[in-house]
Protein backbone atom coordinates (compact mmCIF):
# COMPACT_ATOMS: atom_id res chain seq x y z
CA UNK A 1 0.00 0.00 0.00
CA UNK A 2 2.65 2.55 1.03
CA UNK A 3 4.83 1.78 -1.97
CA UNK A 4 1.95 2.29 -4.40
CA UNK A 5 1.16 5.61 -2.72
CA UNK A 6 4.79 6.75 -2.98
CA UNK A 7 4.86 5.70 -6.64
CA UNK A 8 1.67 7.69 -7.24
CA UNK A 9 3.11 10.81 -5.59
CA UNK A 10 6.30 10.50 -7.62
CA UNK A 11 4.30 10.07 -10.84
CA UNK A 12 2.69 13.48 -10.17
CA UNK A 13 6.21 14.97 -9.76
CA UNK A 14 5.40 15.77 -6.12
CA UNK A 15 8.06 15.62 -3.44
CA UNK A 16 7.39 13.71 -0.25
CA UNK A 17 9.16 13.18 3.05
CA UNK A 18 8.04 10.37 5.33
CA UNK A 19 9.32 8.23 8.15
CA UNK A 20 10.33 4.72 7.21
CA UNK A 21 10.32 1.59 9.31
CA UNK A 22 13.62 -0.14 9.89
CA UNK A 23 12.49 -3.26 8.05
CA UNK A 24 12.03 -1.49 4.68
CA UNK A 25 14.12 -2.99 1.90
CA UNK A 26 16.17 -0.61 -0.24
CA UNK A 27 18.40 -2.65 -2.54
CA UNK A 28 16.99 -5.85 -0.90
CA UNK A 29 18.70 -5.13 2.47
CA UNK A 30 16.81 -4.00 5.58
CA UNK A 31 17.42 -0.40 6.63
CA UNK A 32 18.70 -1.41 10.05
CA UNK A 33 21.31 -3.61 8.35
CA UNK A 34 22.24 -0.97 5.75
CA UNK A 35 23.56 1.70 8.11
CA UNK A 36 26.26 0.74 10.61
CA UNK A 37 26.56 4.14 12.26
CA UNK A 38 24.11 6.37 14.10
CA UNK A 39 23.80 8.80 11.18
CA UNK A 40 23.86 8.19 7.46
CA UNK A 41 22.33 8.80 4.08
CA UNK A 42 21.91 6.68 0.99
CA UNK A 43 20.26 6.93 -2.40
CA UNK A 44 18.53 3.81 -3.65
CA UNK A 45 15.28 2.19 -4.72
CA UNK A 46 12.79 0.69 -2.34
CA UNK A 47 11.50 -2.74 -3.18
CA UNK A 48 8.78 -2.35 -5.85
CA UNK A 49 9.29 1.40 -6.24
CA UNK A 50 9.86 2.89 -9.64
CA UNK A 51 11.96 5.86 -8.55
CA UNK A 52 15.05 6.64 -6.54
CA UNK A 53 14.75 7.73 -2.92
CA UNK A 54 17.02 9.43 -0.45
CA UNK A 55 17.16 7.60 2.87
CA UNK A 56 18.41 9.50 5.92
CA UNK A 57 19.21 7.85 9.24
CA UNK A 58 19.14 9.85 12.46
CA UNK A 59 19.67 7.68 15.51
CA UNK A 60 16.94 5.04 15.36
CA UNK A 61 14.77 7.04 12.93
CA UNK A 62 14.76 6.68 9.16
CA UNK A 63 13.40 9.32 6.78
CA UNK A 64 12.58 8.76 3.14
CA UNK A 65 12.20 11.35 0.38
CA UNK A 66 12.19 11.46 -3.38
CA UNK A 67 13.83 14.91 -3.42
CA UNK A 68 17.45 13.91 -3.98
CA UNK A 69 18.69 17.52 -3.82
CA UNK A 70 18.09 17.85 -0.06
CA UNK A 71 20.80 17.30 2.51
CA UNK A 72 20.20 15.33 5.71
CA UNK A 73 19.58 18.39 7.92
CA UNK A 74 16.99 19.77 5.49
CA UNK A 75 15.11 16.46 5.38
CA UNK A 76 14.87 16.35 9.19
CA UNK A 77 13.89 20.05 9.44
CA UNK A 78 11.14 19.76 6.81
CA UNK A 79 9.75 16.61 8.43
CA UNK A 80 9.64 18.37 11.83
CA UNK A 81 7.71 21.32 10.35
CA UNK A 82 5.23 19.02 8.60
CA UNK A 83 4.68 17.16 11.86
CA UNK A 84 3.90 20.43 13.67
CA UNK A 85 1.36 21.41 11.00
CA UNK A 86 -0.37 18.03 11.34
CA UNK A 87 -0.53 18.45 15.12
CA UNK A 88 -2.17 21.88 14.74
CA UNK A 89 -4.82 20.41 12.42
CA UNK A 90 -5.45 17.58 14.88
CA UNK A 91 -5.85 20.10 17.71
CA UNK A 92 -8.27 22.23 15.66
CA UNK A 93 -10.38 19.19 14.85
CA UNK A 94 -10.49 17.88 18.42
CA UNK A 95 -10.72 21.05 20.51
CA UNK A 96 -12.71 23.34 18.23
CA UNK A 97 -14.99 20.80 16.58
CA UNK A 98 -13.60 21.22 13.08
CA UNK A 99 -13.63 17.47 12.53
CA UNK A 100 -16.51 17.67 10.07
CA UNK A 101 -14.88 20.42 7.99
Amino acid sequence: MIKSLLNLLASFDWQYITKAKRNRLPEKVRLDKTFRHRFGRKIGNLKRSRHQCLIVKDGKKYYLTNDLSLNSAEVKRIYRVCQQVEEVFRLLKQEFGWGRC
